[in-house]
């Protein structure tokens, strides 16, 4: 993928974006060539939506990379990204999405829900550990 138009131009970004400048092709996984997951990817399209001026709005990351970190919930609770089928971001994608001036990609219907209780996990077990560790600080020093 070289030259002008919209396929150099993700390209590009690429290059810019992730400091990748080994081969993709125009239907490569970018993510996973470049490895980029979870916030990495969010930059990266927060990136490409600013250059190009892309209406992201039905851009769904679940669909495209999985969460960043340790997900304790995860383990009681599919996170978004477990619960759908992973769909690849291309360069063709991003060209398309550059001539379109929006999000090129049709999701599935799928069910995830609104309410995360995998973090509400994550979260009450933060909480917990928070109060053992404080617990533990006030008997040293009451004693």
């Amino acid at each position: 993928m070289a030259g002008d138009g919209p396929d150099g131009a993700a390209r590009q970004l690429v290059l810019e974006q992730c400091d990748y400048d080994g081969p993709l092709a125009p239907d490569d996984d970018i993510f996973r060539r470049v490895g980029l997951t979870g916030d990495d990817v969010q930059d990266f399209m927060q990136a490409f939506a600013a250059r190009f001026d892309i209406d992201t709005s039905g851009y769904l990351w679940y669909f495209h990379t999985e969460e960043e970190g340790f997900n304790i919930g995860g383990a009681l609770f599919r996170s978004p990204d477990k619960r759908v089928t992973r769909i690849s971001v291309t360069p063709r994608t991003l060209a398309d999405a550059i001539t379109r001036k929006t999000w090129p990609v049709a999701y599935p219907d799928h069910d995830v829900p609104e309410a995360r209780p995998d973090r509400v996990v994550n979260r009450l077990v933060f909480v917990a550990v928070l109060a053992v560790f404080a617990f533990l600080l006030g008997q040293r020093l009451a004693g």
